[in-house]
This record gives C-alpha cells, structure tokens and sequence, in this order.
C-alpha cells in the first residue's frame, strides 16, 4: 500500500498491514538514517490509515490511487516521429559498448540533431524514447561528449516502464544504456532512472509518477553505480520502495552494469542478477 507524509508530501510503499488496528513498521522518512535500521518506529493504524513515527515525529496517511492531496501538475509531451534509422556510427558505437542494433530497434532509440545547451549549438544526439502505456512522454538526449538533457517540462518516468506493468519482479538500473545492457543478456523488466545519480539530494519524482507500477512486485533488483552517488541512490530507492522486496545486485568491482557487460558478457551478467543479496530483514529468517 501507499502512504504520504504529510509535511514533505513524499509518497512510499509499505507493506500490506497484518493487523486490523496498530502495525508497527519501518518508517519510510528516518529508519534509513538511523544507527539501528531494523526498528519499527511507525504505529499505523489499520483502521484509521493514518500512522506517526515515534522518533522523527513524521505523519502519515494512506494514498489511494486518485494520489489524493497531492498537486496536480501539466507536464508537456514531446511528438512521435517514429524515425528509428539509426546511422552506421551510431550503430557502431553501440556495438562496441555490447548493444546488438536488434536492442536498438526494440527500444526504439532514435538519432538526430538536437540544441544543446552545454554544446550551445545543434549536435547530433541518440535519443533515448520514455513511454507509458504506448504513448511517448519524455526523451533523454545523449551527445557524444556525454552531455545530456530531458524534453523540457516533460513527466519524469522511468526508462522501459511499459516491460513492467504486468510483471512481479523488476530490476532497476541507474541508466539507459545500463538498462539497454540487462536486455541485451536476456533480462527483459530492467528499468531505468531519468535522471542519474545525484551528488546531494536524490530526486525520486519518477517514483511518485510510477507507483502504480510497484504495486504487483515482490521482488526489485537495484543495480546502481558502485560511485558514492550510485550507492545513495540505492539506498534511497530501497528506503522508498520496502527493503523486504528489495535485492542488491553485486557488479564484483564494475562500476556498472554495461562495463561487466563488455567484460564478462551476457550469460555472467544475468547470473548477478540470479545471484543478487537480500536486505537482512528482522525477525524473518
């Protein structure tokens, strides 16, 4: 089920209530900050569902699936244009980095050119297509001196979001091309993150905007860059998303999943996947 709290309007997921009246759980907000990560400071109430954490103070409600009291926003969408030719060098390049062009075309990556603002002109961009339910809502532009950027004021989702509607296990990645390499070794619900790992504050907007998604899950792989920022955002996808459904993916000393890709191939990387830790969780054993 989802709750909200109620000051920072921050939406998680939390496991099914056992009891008809007081749960003690995890608290979504400071568990993950604390020493001793396993206690249980939040009493929701079943029946009223509503809860209040007895060390941070926060507060709790249950948010359905209208995402009741939270703002309403008007995001702009970019325009299909279904040109999925990709040239020679753009096909070349994904080659080297392990990506068959069959990879491309299923994710139906384009090229072409784009204004950059780091470049301050017109490059040439591979263009990595965001949809939900069939219908393009974003595109990330990648140049080749790795500048990036986003459709303007489009809706943050996540990368793939369509190959894990219906499915009761994902895996979530920390880019596109990350993504792109678990499908190339065979592991079709990998998902990606819009916008990287930040240095400071991590901004989960794409989880808000895809929770309906998580629902069905029982078990979310997390395959992060082993990078201080990659192991923050681990750490706070496994705070918003419930760490008893959360499994860590072990790259052995890659820093991401296309540079195992490149060194060990497609078989060795859908094996860590098969092969990703649990989060101890107390009292289960």
């Amino acid at each position: 089920m989802k709750i909200q709290d109620t000051a920072t309007q921050e939406v998680f997921i939390i496991p099914v209530l056992k009891k008809k009246d007081e749960n003690n759980l995890i608290c979504p907000s400071c568990s993950g900050k604390r020493r001793n990560k396993k206690l249980k400071p939040l009493r929701f109430n079943a029946e009223k569902r509503t809860g209040i954490c007895h060390h941070c103070g926060a507060k709790f409600i249950e948010v359905k699936n209208d995402y009741q009291g939270m703002e309403t926003k008007t995001y702009q969408k970019p325009i299909w244009k279904n040109k999925t030719n990709l040239s020679d060098k753009m096909v070349k390049y994904f080659e080297g980095r392990g990506i068959s062009q069959r990879t491309l075309t299923e994710m139906k990556i384009t090229e072409g050119d784009e204004w950059m603002p780091q470049d301050e002109k017109e490059v040439n961009t591979v263009q990595f297509n965001y949809f939900r339910r069939g219908e393009l809502i974003n595109i990330k532009y990648r140049t080749g001196n790795k500048h990036f950027k986003l459709f303007k004021d489009a809706e943050l989702i996540l990368y793939n979001l369509d190959a894990i509607a219906d499915s009761t296990e994902c895996l979530i990645c920390e880019g596109e091309i990350d993504c792109l390499s678990y499908l190339e070794a065979g592991y079709k619900y990998a998902v990606s993150v819009p916008n990287g790992a930040g240095q400071k504050n991590q901004n989960l907007q794409y989880i808000d905007n895809c929770l309906d998604y998580f629902e069905n899950k029982t078990r979310i792989y997390i395959s992060t860059d082993s990078d201080a920022p990659g192991v923050a955002l681990r750490n706070e996808l496994v705070r918003r998303l419930g760490e008893e459904r959360c499994f860590l993916v072990d790259l052995e000393g890659k820093k991401d999943a296309n540079e195992y890709l490149c060194s060990w191939g497609n078989e060795q990387l859908l094996q860590r996947i098969h092969s990703a830790k649990e989060i101890p969780i107390e009292g289960v054993f």
